[in-house]
């Protein structure tokens, strides 16, 4: 069984004393916001690994011009 607290997001089991979240939206907006984050740094990590590839095409276009 749970018991109110103070907050509404929020019950107590009144067997173990535990408090426990119970704010569902809460919860899918925090895992919306996770996913956005991990998109995010995919993608930044994905166009830092593109900018490398260029530097390195870049070089390698010189050294060819160099000997040329």
């Amino acid at each position: 069984m749970y018991l109110k607290t103070d907050d509404p997001r929020f019950v107590r089991d009144s067997q173990s004393r535990a408090v426990i979240n119970i704010d569902d939206q809460g919860l899918k907006n925090y895992k919306l916001a996770r996913d956005e984050k991990l998109k995010f740094k995919q993608l930044a990590d994905e166009v830092g690994s593109l900018k490398d590839d260029m530097q390195e095409i870049k070089h390698l276009l010189k050294m060819l011009v160099k000997q040329g």
